[in-house]
């Protein structure tokens, strides 16, 4: 059957973001815009755009302008490619948020330089000035923030007997996933309640414009989705094209310069950093008294390089919370440092608000990180037991002398000690990056 073509609305609000907002007008060219009844407002999965004719119906111009270019924010931001798991409708409302304040900016820029502002807001856009604690957060953090002031789903009733060939109780208990907010019964909205004006946004409530995993490729069937096609790639360089465009036409967001600026960034993943901080710290000099054996045959007798084993290393761990996720893959640089750098042990601290669990690891040993706790975050023990011996001996250490290093994976929410005068790398989640700047040491991005 062949495809309805957009309505003419939709196809001026098109044009109309070529002419007048050229960096969201580039990208726009990118996609179909195809009617579909099924969605309920518009809906993209990186390959095209669709939307419900009935919604577009109820939609000004500039209301419609405003919503594609919500559309296209989420494919060059990547949130398609982002959801790792987590639940779709929460993490759809965690990028709106930062599609929508981009959205606002540049329309705040406009008004400043005294230029016409290409769009409306749409009716029922989440707006970040509702919650201005999260402007300028990854949609990881928001999302973070928003599932954990869910409240819990009801206990179950210990007296229930199941009836298979029963029809569905309304009144049970919601299925596994993302609790519903309202009835602390039912867990279904309560349309008796008052509103709460410092509620936080229900993660399933339907709302104008999301997104969805980019489709399969076909050649690569199995794979994740949208990136075995480059799909992500695609939308990078038509980014950094569109921005270039704009900066050409002279009317280019700020927000999508200091986007492109991050798609530009080189790509050091934090394993890599890690792993070059440890072994900067291994001891390594030239010395004749193990000449180089490559050259004694020709009659030289130059020094070798000869590395002395490293000392011992701390590896902190925050098991407060947000990094509990990394767990596993801090746990396997630990194991690839004690095997590669070879040092002279690695003394494994998990820590929360207070110490949680003290382990030494020498090399050959298996590494299997005891994670406990889940508090509040404070720096200051993990600390106090590498600079006080008398508190390092409460947990059979061996601390007189400073670690050569100090790695602590963390989301820097928490209380710091003065700068104790050895090296530290703080691993910390990307979207924890901006909560504070550490007072000593070094900061890699964890993704």
């Amino acid at each position: 059957m062949k495809t309805p073509p957009p309505d003419a609305k939709i196809e001026r609000a098109r044009y109309g973001l070529i002419l007048d907002a050229p960096f969201f007008g580039a990208l726009m060219v990118r996609l179909p815009i195809v009617r579909d009844d099924t969605v309920p407002t518009f809906q993209t999965n990186g390959k095209e755009i669709r939307y419900n004719p009935a919604y577009a119906d109820g939609l000004t111009d500039a209301e419609t302008r405003y919503i594609l270019c919500h559309e296209i924010m989420h494919c060059s931001n990547g949130h398609l490619w982002r959801m790792a798991g987590r639940d779709v409708e929460a993490w759809n409302k965690a990028c709106d948020y930062v599609v929508n304040q981009m959205l606002d900016d540049y329309a705040a820029e406009c008004r400043t330089h005294h230029q016409p502002v290409p769009w409306v807001r749409a009716k029922g856009m989440l707006d970040i000035a509702d919650r201005p604690q999260w402007r300028g957060l990854a949609p990881e953090q928001i999302y973070h923030d928003m599932m954990a002031a869910q409240p819990p789903p009801p206990p179950p009733d210990p007296n229930a007997q199941p009836d298979p060939s029963a029809p569905p109780d309304p009144s049970a208990p919601p299925p596994p996933g993302p609790p519903a907010m309202g009835n602390p019964i039912s867990g279904q909205p309560d349309p008796n309640a008052p509103p709460d004006p410092n509620a936080l946004p229900n993660p399933g409530e339907p709302g104008p414009g999301d997104f969805t995993a980019p489709p399969p490729d076909e050649a690569t069937a199995g794979a994740e989705p949208g990136a075995e096609s480059g799909l992500e790639e695609d939308w990078q360089i038509a980014t950094v094209q569109a921005e270039r465009i704009a900066q050409m036409r002279g009317n280019c967001p700020g927000a999508a310069s200091h986007l492109v600026d991050e798609l530009k960034a080189p790509k050091v993943t934090w394993r890599d950093v890690l792993r070059e901080f440890m072994r900067s710290r291994a001891k390594a000099d030239y010395s004749f008294s193990r000449p180089n054996r490559r050259h004694l045959g020709r009659g030289f007798i130059l020094p070798g390089l000869q590395s002395e084993k490293m000392g011992r290393l701390v590896a902190a761990f925050d098991s407060s919370g947000s990094t509990r996720r990394f767990v596993g893959d801090f746990q396997a640089e630990v194991q690839a440092a004690l095997d590669e750098v070879q040092p002279e042990r690695i003394d494994v601290i998990v820590c929360d608000a207070a110490v949680q669990s003290v382990q030494s690891f020498e090399p050959g040993d298996e590494v299997k990180i005891d994670a406990k706790g889940g508090g509040g975050t404070d720096f200051r023990p993990v600390f106090e037991i590498i600079d006080d011996p008398r508190k390092a001996a409460e947990y059979d250490l061996d601390m007189d002398e400073p670690p050569v290093c100090v790695v602590y994976l963390t989301d820097l929410d928490g209380s710091f000690p003065p700068d104790p005068g050895y090296p530290v790398l703080w691993c910390v989640p990307e979207e924890c990056r901006s909560r504070q700047v550490p007072p000593f040491g070094e900061v890699v991005a964890v993704k």
